[in-house]
């Protein structure tokens, strides 16, 4: 009776265990989980039936009953093993039916055996003492079948298990020992069973227990939500070294890729302080210890003398009462892209120096010609100038080289100014405009330009425009080279410059409109119209001489007065020219105050510093 009792109580525990992994039926391992808690609930529910029954014929439909659970148990083993041991992969489709054919058979010859005896050669009824009445029987061929067929199928998951704790980390075969230990206890009970030390057959209670603690794994310690053997398949599948080392440094574990990368074997390296299978971390894991997140570059030599670079990634770890407890080292290789840099690094070296050379040879250049073009142009002068009978030809030879040599030297300053902006040398001279001494002195120079193109200019002021702080130099510059273009670009038209004074975010600043009637600019070309060497087209060389540096030229002008230049046009329609310039009277007063390289840094800043976003 204690005995049925009991078996009584394994049995609801195992149904309860069935119906938990029921609920949990998204976790893989939880299917295989609910068969053998259901195969076990069958089997303990109708042994305890066996024992309380009285009658031979009764006792015998109980140990079949049995069988439909016992027959699924070493199935339910398998898969459970195979859920586990690969990730959660099933038990293909086709196999896990021909696994049921011989439970099937097995079943099908126990209900039937009254007809051939073949799974029970003879069944009756001893008397045991602690017992009372048992069920006595001689088994026949198809039982010894059966039950090498279940040995070999539970050694088979259990082989599927162990070959799982091998292949683990040092934490996951923590979480693997306990429920691999519990596929011991049905091997020990059957034997102890087999070997005539007890009257009960233990077996199911061995099983019930093996699923209890399968099913804490599961569901309490949640080993196999977190399937541990997925370590293997991830971090060995990484193309980045990963190594994991205690709050002693000592590496714990470690992956394929990162033995590759310190040439070591998994023996020379586990349990061994990190800075002694790699010596170059020494540096870096000092200034990481113990809490710090970080990443370095790290230079490693190879056994064959090469360089490679590697970015560590080094990130702390903590054990469950959040105290360190270690850290998690990823090591990148970064040797091509280091590769790269250098090459980039170089190339954008050697464009610097040629560049500064460039610079350098156009001022010595430039230079070297403005003293002979001066020479020309002033003799051209003296000789218009002292020779007042000469004949008309003469004159006009000597105006024509007067002209090309002003061309000329406009040309040569256009470079050595391009020169001096881009060597970083040009340098603002600060001082106070009178705007309407400048627009009015603009509009006489410009004037020859209008009339040779047959071109009228119209001014727009509000007023008296005041004065502005800037560098006079360049701002007519700026400007007159604009009202050039227009003139030079339109025929038979109108150049309208428009000026107005206002404030932007608490700043003055000046607004300067220089729009055209001419023939406009293709809007494809506006994009480059500010790069140096660049022009519309090419007919605009033959038609107007020029090397295309003029807008370049002016545009960094702007820019080194901390203003802005844009340009609209579209072909056929004319252009406009907006300039907006500030006004750099602080930069102005503290220069004065202090004619300092600090002073001129400073008041450089304050240009650099000015936002003229609308």
């Amino acid at each position: 009776m204690v005995a049925s009792l009991l078996l009584c109580i394994v049995s609801a525990i195992c149904a309860t265990l069935a119906i938990v992994s029921y609920r949990h039926w998204h976790v893989a391992a939880a299917r295989p989980l609910l068969l053998l808690m259901l195969a076990l609930t069958i089997w303990t529910s109708g042994f305890a039936l066996e024992i309380a029954l009285q009658d031979l014929s009764l006792k015998l439909l109980a140990a079949k009953i049995q069988y439909i659970g016992i027959v699924a148990i070493p199935i339910a083993w398998l898969i459970f093993a195979k859920r586990y041991g690969t990730l959660g992969e099933p038990i293909a489709h086709r196999i896990g039916l021909l696994l049921w054919i011989e439970p099937v058979l097995t079943l099908l010859f126990l209900w039937t055996n009254e007809q051939h005896h073949l799974f029970y050669r003879t069944i009756s009824i001893k008397q045991t003492a602690l017992l009372g009445p048992m069920l006595s029987t001689t088994y026949g061929p198809i039982f010894w079948v059966h039950a090498l067929y279940a040995y070999i199928l539970i050694l088979a998951g259990s082989i599927l298990l162990l070959r799982a704790l091998l292949r683990n980390s040092i934490r996951g075969r923590q979480q693997l020992i306990g429920p691999l230990l519990a596929t011991i206890i049905p091997w020990a009970a059957n034997a102890i069973y087999l070997s005539g030390w007890v009257e009960l057959d233990i077996t199911p209670f061995a099983f019930a227990a093996t699923g209890v603690i399968w099913a804490w794994s599961v569901f309490r310690i949640r080993m196999l939500d977190l399937i541990p053997i997925a370590r293997d398949e991830v971090l060995e599948s990484m193309s980045d070294g990963v190594i994991v080392q205690n709050d002693q440094n000592q590496v714990i574990d470690i992956n394929n890729a990162a033995l590759s990368i310190i040439k070591r074997s998994r023996k020379e390296v586990m349990n061994k302080q990190l800075i002694t299978v790699l010596p170059e971390s020494a540096e870096i894991m000092r200034r990481f210890r113990p809490i710090i997140h970080g990443s370095e570059e790290l230079q490693i030599m190879d056994t064959d003398g090469v360089e490679r670079w590697f970015e560590v990634r080094i990130s702390p770890l903590q054990d469950r009462l959040k105290q360190y407890s270690g850290h998690l080292i990823v090591l990148s290789d970064i040797t091509e892209r280091k590769n790269a840099e250098a090459i980039l690094l170089a190339a954008k070296e050697a464009a610097e120096h040629a560049s500064r050379t460039k610079s350098a040879i156009l001022m010595n250049m430039s230079h070297e010609l403005l003293t002979p073009l001066n020479a020309i142009i002033g003799y051209s002068e003296l000789l218009l100038l002292s020779t007042p009978h000469t004949s008309p030809e003469h004159i006009t030879d000597l105006t024509h080289i007067m002209n090309s040599g002003q061309n000329l030297l406009n040309m040569v300053r256009d470079v050595l100014d391009l020169a001096q902006v881009e060597a970083g040398v040009l340098r603002c001279d600060i001082q106070p405009i009178n705007l309407d001494q400048l627009v009015e002195s603009l509009a006489a120079n410009v004037m020859p330009t209008l009339q040779m193109h047959h071109n009228q200019l119209a001014i727009n002021t509000s007023g008296k425009l005041g004065t502005i702080y800037s560098d006079q130099e360049k701002l007519e510059r700026i400007i007159a080279h604009l009202l050039d273009n227009a003139a030079k670009f339109t025929e038979y038209g109108t150049v309208t410059l428009s000026v107005y004074q206002t404030l932007l975010n608490q700043q003055p600043i000046v607004t300067f409109h220089i729009a055209d009637t001419g023939h406009g600019i293709a809007s494809e070309a506006i994009e480059g119209l500010f790069q140096p060497f660049t022009q519309e087209d090419m007919s605009t060389t033959r038609r107007h001489g020029g090397m295309g540096i003029g807008l370049a030229i002016v545009h960094q002008f702007c820019q080194l007065l901390g203003g802005t230049l844009n340009a609209s046009s579209k072909s056929g329609a004319g252009s406009t020219f907006e300039l907006t310039i500030p006004d750099l009277k602080s930069a102005y007063t503290l220069a004065g105050q202090e004619s300092t390289p600090t002073s001129i840094q400073f008041a450089e800043e304050q240009i650099n510093g000015i936002d003229l976003t609308r």
